[in-house]
């Protein structure tokens, strides 16, 4: 659990220990520890107790605390303790005190939840002679006894673990790998199952009616062979080819040679051109600007402050671009907000129908609007 600079300045005092001192550094990932710590360190590892050394210090304990132990009883308690010599010890003295210290293989199979090993074959013979309705009968047996599914999944697994280490040359492995993998895949399901027992239930299935929940091939079509009394049909006389049409001959236009462009003077006056320049839109002008003024502010929804400042400027326009003076810098710094501008912006280009409009806002010295009451003040911002 150490970061590289906590090892790093544990590194420091390993280097050169203190005489009295002695550390006994513990981990169950050793390659996480970096090669600088291990090189000045002593490794022992310790593996997993086997089956026989539980069983044999188990034995030890019964003989010393005066219990009486089956030694079926104490294979089952090794076994499932999983090479843990502290579970093993946990877990003997639980059923002696549930037993009166009289352990037996029954009362332990009771008490941590252990399959039978009847039903375990059982279950394994159900499924070698493909009998679905015999191994679904063990499943449901299991759920009426109240037994815990993950533990009779990891019981059958093991059941099968040992099978498969004797049957290495034997024509009854495949069957016994495919048993394994299907039973793994539905103690991983167990958690999100809806019942409990149908992973179970789903993988009985597949290994006795031949996988049926696969998508089955799609079916191949079989060719009909003629004979006498099954003539195969005339094939279809083919159509000749119709004649292919003459290609038209295409007959190159000359190009008409571009005339310059002259005006032509009539009675009224030279020809004018059909898009005469102009410098915006017909319906963008001051005073079209000047009376949506109130408009204007409604559609953009800005403060008040920022109302009575608009009120303020006269607009000009040139091309798509609206330009509001303002004798007030304090009035051009409000205007120029980066949200009130934008707001401002969108409502111009609403109500003009103009998308590539653009506004600015620019002091000029000199402009005065006619209604004083409506300039905005500092006081608009405190009262706010």
């Amino acid at each position: 659990m150490l970061t590289k600079e906590a090892f790093n300045a544990l590194l420091k005092t390993l280097e050169e220990p203190p005489d009295h001192a002695f550390f006994c550094l513990a981990t169950t990932e050793i390659h996480k520890i970096p090669e600088t710590i291990l090189s000045r360190c002593q490794v022992f590892l310790f593996q997993r107790f086997t089956l026989e050394q539980l069983v044999d210090r188990l034995k030890f304990i019964c003989a010393e605390e005066g219990f009486t132990a089956e030694d079926e009883a104490l294979g089952l308690i090794a076994r499932k303790a999983e090479g843990g010599m502290r579970d093993a010890v946990s877990l003997l003295e639980q059923i002696a005190a549930e037993t009166d210290n009289n352990i037996t293989a029954a009362a332990t199979q009771e008490s941590l939840g252990i399959s039978s090993s009847e039903t375990l074959e059982n279950l394994y013979a159900a499924i070698n002679e493909q009998d679905a309705a015999a191994g679904m009968a063990i499943i449901k047996t299991v759920a009426q006894n109240g037994q815990d599914f993950r533990t009779f999944g990891h019981d059958f697994l093991g059941f099968l673990r040992e099978k498969m280490f004797v049957s290495l040359n034997d024509a009854s492995l495949g069957q016994i790998l495919r048993t394994i993998e299907e039973f793994e895949k539905a103690l991983s399901r167990l958690k999100t199952s809806p019942i409990i027992e149908l992973p179970f239930e789903i993988a009985i299935i597949n290994l006795t009616t031949g996988n049926l929940t696969k998508q089955s091939p799609e079916p191949k079509i079989q060719k009909v062979t003629p004979t006498a009394s099954n003539p195969a049909p005339p094939a279809p006389t083919p159509k000749p080819d119709p004649k292919p049409e003459p290609a038209p001959i295409e007959v190159s236009e000359p190009e008409p040679t571009p005339q310059p462009i002259v005006e032509k003077a009539i009675e009224n006056g030279p020809i004018k051109p059909s898009n005469p320049p102009t410098s915006g839109p017909s319906n963008l002008t001051p005073e079209a600007i000047t009376a949506q003024m109130s408009t204007i502010i409604e559609k953009s929804g800005i403060p008040i402050f920022a109302k009575k400042s608009f009120l303020t400027t006269i607009p000009e326009v040139s091309g798509n671009r609206i330009i509001f003076n303002t004798d007030s810098e304090f009035h051009r710094e409000k205007l120029n907000d980066s949200g009130t501008h934008a707001k401002l912006l969108g409502a111009c280009k609403e109500l003009f129908g103009n998308p590539e409009l653009t506004i600015d806002f620019v002091k000029k010295t000199g402009i005065s609007r006619e209604k004083a009451n409506s300039s905005a003040t500092v006081d608009d911002f405190l009262t706010f």
